[in-house]
Order: structure tokens, then sequence, then C-alpha cells
């Protein structure tokens, strides 16, 4: 699987409150991670690295690759731990106070890929120049949205677009979405923050990430054209394509 990942602070803000990892685990498994962190001072960032760092963590302590039917167990646990630790760090220091952060992971096997979703980062799944969005976001305009009261046009600029209904940390207890997709050689996975889903459609992500001739400079070129919109937010993006698939 060739992998990649990128982000920026983009061209208004001074402090990038985004995280990003992809490392490669047990038997050529991948985990890509990314987040989006709240909060005041650099306790938005410090949520996102906290979390990333969690989550990356559990991955490398696995001695035997992650099977299909274990993984939604693994990141719930996973995202839980995570959570107690930013619900803690807010409650011991006042710095810290009222950090969250966004999560989305996936664990990219050449079979399956297994995910978890707080917030509204979100992943994608590319296959046969299509694009479908996997997880669901948990904000109050998609929660309109799936409720009948919105419309999908009229939440892309409806004013409490970015109030999370969700989040990592802010909470003792966390609810989060876990899902598994199945994937076919050429598929690409991209996981981003809404850094970029603000600034570019569906469709223009699509045709940005297959206008490069290496996967490698798909984040990068994504950032650019978000940064090229105004870019008044941080941006992240990660990208992993399933190569042929060799026999066993």
């Amino acid at each position: 699987m060739k992998h990649s990942y990128g982000t920026d602070v983009g061209r208004v803000r001074s402090l990038n409150e985004d995280s990003a990892a992809v490392v490669s685990g047990v038997d050529n498994q991948i985990l890509a991670v990314v987040a989006d962190g709240m909060g005041g001072h650099q306790a938005g960032d410090t949520a996102s690295r906290l979390a990333c760092e969690a989550v990356v963590q559990n991955f490398e302590k696995m001695t035997l690759e992650m099977k299909q039917q274990e993984a939604a167990r693994w990141f719930t646990e996973t995202a839980e731990e995570a959570n107690r630790l930013l619900f803690n760090t807010q409650k011991s220091d006042r710095a810290y106070s009222g950090m969250g952060t966004t999560l989305t992971a996936a664990v990219c096997d050449e079979n399956f890929v297994a995910f978890v979703n707080v917030g509204d980062s979100r992943l994608y799944h590319i296959s046969e120049d299509k694009i479908n969005q996997i997880s669901e976001d948990h904000s109050l305009v998609e929660e309109l949205v799936r409720q009948g009261q919105l419309t999908k046009s009229e939440a892309e600029v409806h004013p409490k677009k970015n109030i999370l209904t969700r989040a990592l940390g802010t909470e003792r207890n966390v609810d989060c979405d876990t899902g598994i997709f199945h994937w076919s050689t050429g598929d690409i996975v991209l996981l981003c923050t809404d850094g970029l889903t603000n600034k570019l459609s569906d469709k223009e992500i699509l045709e940005t990430i297959m206008g490069q001739e290496q996967l490698e400079a798909a984040p990068r070129a994504l950032i650019e054209r978000a940064n090229e919109r105004g870019g008044e937010d941080n941006i992240t993006a990660a990208v992993v394509l399933l190569e042929d698939v060799k026999p066993s």
C-alpha cells in the first residue's frame, strides 16, 4: 500500500490545531489518523496531538494483525482510552479546560478497511473514479439534514455549520462510530479535516486526487487548492492506496 499525508496551518490562523499520522503495522497493515482540535490558547493542538498519539501507540503495541471481526471493538476501546486521557488532562490542568478534538482513523488491510469517527473530520472511499463519504458528520447542521429540517445545500452555508454534537475529550464518555468496508486494487482511502471539505466539494476533491501522477502528491495538492480558496482553517489530508495484492 502506498500512503501519504500532509497538514497545513492555512492562510489565516497562526496555530495549526490539526494533527495527523500514517504508520505501518504488523503484516503491512496501515493506520491513518487525522484529528482537528478545539479549545483556547494551545488546548486545541494539544488535544489533537494527544488523540493521534494515543491511537498510534495502541496500534504499535499490536503483535498480531488486526482481524476484521476485532476491528470495531479495538477502535471503540482505543477511542474510549483516548477520550479518558483528554478528559482527565483538561480536568487536571486549567490551561486545557474545554479542549476537545475530532478523531477519524482507519486501519487499512489488503482485504478490508476498519474505521472510527467522532466529530466532523471525514473518511472517504474512492473507487472506479467515484468518491463516497463513509463517515457521518457529528454536527448540528448534519443532524438537521438527517431530520429533514435542512437541505444539503442549506447546510453548506449555515452559520452554525461548525458546531459539533460529538467530540473526543469534552465529556467523560464518548459515543463513536465504527465500521468496516471492503476495497479493491486501485482504491483509495482519504481522511481529512473540515479545513478541506469546507473549501472543496467531493467532486473537486476527487478531481484533485485523480489528477496527480503520484499518490504521494495528493495531500499537498488538496491543501494548496483549499488555500487558494482562502485557507481560513487548518487543512489536513491523509491518503492510502491499495496496490496489486500479491498472492499468498
